[in-house]
């Protein structure tokens, strides 16, 4: 049973790297795209300016949602984290039991992410498309948060079976 609640404790901190990596990588993009408002700004290309500042504010509401996200992982994983090495089945329940719905609102806080990058991707791309905030933001959705929230998948299943276990200890013992 310990055996479950350390893979469950390293899924979350991965997932928990994962989102902080997301995070930083969008104030990255952001910082990227406030430069491609300015030039256009400067050039007197106000539609260009407006049409990059709109993708600005989608850039804050993700910046917004990764921020949640990365809160409610630090919740999830302080109690698992936390946990004794020692563990027996009635303190894997009491542990676990609350975690799927902490994981359930991790993973659509994530989900959401994910679908808030394609039209930012868009918006960017309609002004200034050659702006390295694409390359940034695809890499966020596709290699950064993709796999953030498969491992969070790998929990879900892992917390299942650990109660499994953990309920079935119970029954025999």
């Amino acid at each position: 049973m310990a055996a479950h609640v350390d893979a469950i404790a390293q899924d979350l901190a991965y997932a928990n790297a994962g989102a902080e990596k997301a995070h930083s990588m969008v104030a990255e993009t952001d910082a990227y795209v406030q430069r491609s408002v300015d030039a256009a700004a400067r050039g007197g290309f106000v539609a260009m300016a407006a049409n990059l500042g709109a993708a600005q504010q989608q850039l804050r509401e993700l910046h917004a949602v990764l921020h949640e996200t990365r809160r409610e992982l630090a919740e999830a994983a302080a109690p698992v984290a936390n946990a004794p090495k020692e563990i027996d089945a009635e303190q894997v329940v009491v542990l676990l039991g609350p975690l799927t719905g902490q994981v359930d609102k991790v993973r659509g806080g994530l989900t959401r992410a994910l679908g808030q990058v394609p039209p930012v991707v868009q918006r960017i791309a309609a002004s200034a498309n050659q702006s390295p905030a694409i390359g940034i933001l695809t890499n966020v959705q596709q290699q950064v948060l993709a796999q953030v929230l498969q491992r969070v998948g790998a929990v879900t299943q892992t917390i299942s079976a650990a109660l499994a276990d953990a309920k079935a200890a119970q029954a025999g013992g």
